[in-house]
């Protein structure tokens, strides 16, 4: 899709849940910085972790989307 400042955009999907979650700072700013550096990026987290999905705020383009916490016995 190009939207109106004539850049493409971009949907990413990001699943962190357990201890993946240390990841998605890394994964994030990453991203911003070097995948496709001329398009509008909005991603998709999933995520267990209350913590992160407290951090909303702190990412205008990330939608989180509460995850049930998942166990394995």
């Amino acid at each position: 899709m190009i939207t109106e400042d004539n850049k493409p955009s971009v949907a990413i999907l990001y699943i962190a849940t357990g201890r993946y979650t240390v990841f998605w700072e890394y994964f994030y700013r990453s991203a911003e910085k070097h995948l496709l550096p001329n398009s509008n990026k909005h991603y998709v987290l999933f995520t267990d972790n209350l913590a992160l999905i407290s951090k909303q705020t702190d990412y205008p383009n990330v939608k989180m989307i509460k995850q049930v916490l998942l166990r394995i016995f």
